[in-house]
Parts: structure tokens; C-alpha cells; sequence
């Protein structure tokens, strides 16, 4: 007789999907992304636990109150910062990881968020919160736009409304309407 296992833990092909994305997944892809298109750009976080005084390593237990991240990306910095509480996520979105890990959680999140403004070109699209890639503009955007083209044909006008609804076809007889029309017509042979 053959006894199976009776393994009441959820097997690894059977569990529910991850509806949240790993972070620390993603900001290995982007930084994978950010050197195919640049490769000697730099990053750098540091953490705070007041605001003023900035660490590059994180080695109390409570969470870091904020994390500033700069990407050089051929000589242009971008940098982000961001408090604990406002990267924090909601209560049953990963939250329980993001406790265990403070500091390495948060600071995947500001690299990411970091390398998505300065790779925009690159990493645009990838992400559900990326923004959008930036549309190129022909000159001045407080530029007016331009006028009316010479084929537009002007105001609505008595002469220009009567000239429009005679250029309009009228019903055809094979419609209903028209049908009993044209059977009175044929009855009374043009008689009223």
C-alpha cells in the first residue's frame, strides 16, 4: 500500500499568485535595464533617522525614518527621497516583509523609484506605477496653437445652411414612409 503525505503546508505550485510585485525582483531588472543603456552610472542611498543627519548603512532595529537615493546617469543627477511611513504599504499588501526588512525594503523602493525617473527612456512602461514616458513637443508649449486652415468655410450662415440641406439626399422610396406615399399616389394616379 502506498501512503501519501499529509502536508497541510501549501505546496510551492499551489499557492496563490503574488498579487504585489517583489520589489527587490524589480529593482534588479531595472538595474539591469539602467547598465544595457548606461553603463558607468552611479547610485547611491543614505538613510535618516531625524532628516538631518544621513547614514549610508542602516543598522538600527526600528525602521529608518527616510531614504534619499541619487542616480547619475551621464553626468545629470536625479534623487528622490522618501519618509517610512509614506512607502509603507497597506495592511495585507506585503506589509509583514516590509516589517522584517525595514531598511533593505526601503531602500529597493526609493533605487527603484529612483532609477525609473533617471531611465524613463528605458524603463517606462515596465511598471504600473512608472509615469509615463514624456511626449517630444514641437517648439514653444506656451506657444498659441494656430488658426483655422484656409479650407475651413467659415460661420454658419442662412445662405450656407440652406446650400448644406440641399446638398443632403432625401429618403429614398424604398423606404416605409415612402412606400404608402408612393402607393397613394399610384391609386389616385396623382389625383388628391
Amino acid at each position: 500500500m502506498i501512503t501519501l503525505p499529509e502536508d497541510t503546508a501549501a505546496s510551492r505550485l499551489h499557492r496563490e499568485p503574488r498579487e504585489q510585485e517583489d520589489v527587490l525582483d524589480t529593482l534588479r531588472e531595472y538595474e539591469r535595464l539602467a547598465r544595457t543603456a548606461c553603463p558607468d552610472y552611479t547610485i547611491a542611498s543614505r538613510f535618516s533617522a531625524d532628516g538631518e543627519t544621513w547614514v549610508p548603512v542602516w543598522l538600527k532595529d526600528e525602521p529608518p525614518a527616510a531614504v534619499h537615493t541619487a542616480v547619475v546617469r551621464d553626468g545629470v543627477g536625479t534623487e528622490e527621497w522618501r519618509s517610512w511611513k509614506e512607502a509603507l504599504p497597506a495592511e495585507g499588501e506585503g506589509r509583514e516583509e516590509w516589517l522584517q526588512n525595514p531598511a533593505t525594503r526601503l531602500r529597493a523602493f526609493v533605487e527603484r523609484a529612483t532609477l525609473r525617473r533617471a531611465f524613463a527612456d528605458v524603463i517606462v512602461g515596465r511598471d504600473r506605477h512608472a509615469p509615463e514616458a514624456p511626449t517630444e513637443t514641437a517648439g514653444d508649449p506656451w506657444e498659441p496653437a494656430p488658426g483655422p486652415s484656409p479650407d475651413v468655410q467659415g460661420p454658419a450662415t442662412s445662405e450656407r445652411i440652406a446650400e448644406v440641406n440641399a446638398s443632403i439626399r432625401r429618403p429614398l422610396d424604398h423606404l416605409p414612409g415612402n412606400r404608402a406615399e408612393r402607393r397613394a399616389r399610384t391609386k389616385k394616379k396623382g389625383r388628391r
